[in-house]
């Protein structure tokens, strides 16, 4: 082969390599949902882009209530959304909750701060929080023991509801000194529809 056939043979290969680089890299960053379920008469999702469906922060220095209502690095919030539908049902009322990963948290629950936001015209506001992380002993009808319910809302019409996930280790937390403080929490959204 001459010159201009291994020219235009590596030209091709490029322009492939560069279209498969950008297919996996759309595939990578393009929002994860998670279909929780078909109500009775309507649809609930959670819609997120990160690879796990919540917030994993580690090495965590501790931070007063101020300071972690604040945090506005990307690696220090979770961004999620709620998606409803209603088809064939007058409401619907769904609950967001979340789970603190035991295999990989190494801080105990009363170190643990929670703090809520949901996106409205002017920006984020809060709705949950700042609170110590405290899971139900039981059932609270909409969500299973183990998890800590955060924000409740009611539906007339569907719609995407936007929200922010803080989560920090308290400034008055105990703390050995050199002890790692990772926590992993998950979010999980639970629903009915009447």
């Amino acid at each position: 082969m001459d010159k201009k056939a291994w020219l235009y043979i590596g030209g091709i290969s490029a322009v492939i390599f560069l279209i498969l680089i950008i297919c996996i890299s759309i595939f990578l960053n393009s929002p994860k949902e998670v279909k929780v379920k078909n109500l009775d008469g309507g649809d609930i999702s959670l819609t997120y882009t990160d690879d796990i469906n919540g917030l994993s922060l580690s090495n965590l220095k501790l931070v007063s209530d101020a300071v972690g209502m604040k945090l506005d690095s990307a690696d220090m919030f979770f961004d999620f959304s709620v998606a409803t539908n209603l088809t064939e049902a007058n409401e619907l009322e769904y609950e967001i909750a979340i789970k603190k990963d035991t295999n990989y948290s190494t801080t105990v629950d009363e170190n643990i701060r929670v703090y809520l936001e949901k996106q409205k015209a002017n920006g984020y506001v809060k709705v949950f929080g700042p609170e110590t992380y405290d899971p139900l002993t039981k059932s609270n009808g909409l969500t299973k023991k183990e998890y800590m319910p955060i924000y409740r809302e009611k539906k007339t019409t569907g719609g995407i509801d936007n929200y922010r996930l803080r989560v920090w280790v308290s400034d008055k937390a105990k703390i050995p000194t050199g002890a790692k403080q990772n926590i992993t929490m998950k979010v999980y959204i639970n629903g009915k529809a009447k």
